[in-house]
């Protein structure tokens, strides 16, 4: 991702806009699993950059609509490639998986973290 011009993190933000379209800034934590403040952080950043764009909502006056500019998509296309090369790099140093088996322990890995941190609540 550093020869991309973007951290882990920051890919993620990018891919919520460039897969959801415009969204606004709740959506967008949510889809991120972070709290707005944190995904605002996020938003100045890409607005620096010129990658964002924020346009007024059509409903409701107090809120935007947040979409990557030209710019921002094609930031984000170019760490996509990064990310996919590292992706089957992994994919093929990866064991033959048995489907089912892989899927179960998923599950209960899922399980097992939302039981954790339903405790700290």
């Amino acid at each position: 991702m550093r020869d991309a011009g973007l951290r882990p993190d920051e890919y993620a933000a990018y891919s919520v806009l460039f897969e959801a379209g415009p969204v606004t800034m709740t959506e967008m934590a949510r889809e991120l699993g972070m709290p707005v403040t944190t995904a605002a952080d996020y938003v100045r950043a890409m607005q620096a950059r010129g990658h964002l764009r924020r346009d007024a909502h059509p409903s409701d006056s107090r809120s935007y609509l947040l979409a990557l500019t030209p710019a921002g998509t094609r930031a984000h296309k170019k760490a996509n490639g990064f990310f996919e090369s590292a992706y089957q790099a992994l994919i093929r140093e990866l064991p033959p998986l048995n489907e089912e088996a892989t899927r179960a322990t998923l599950q209960q890995l899922a399980s097992s973290a939302a039981r954790a941190t339903a405790t700290l609540s």
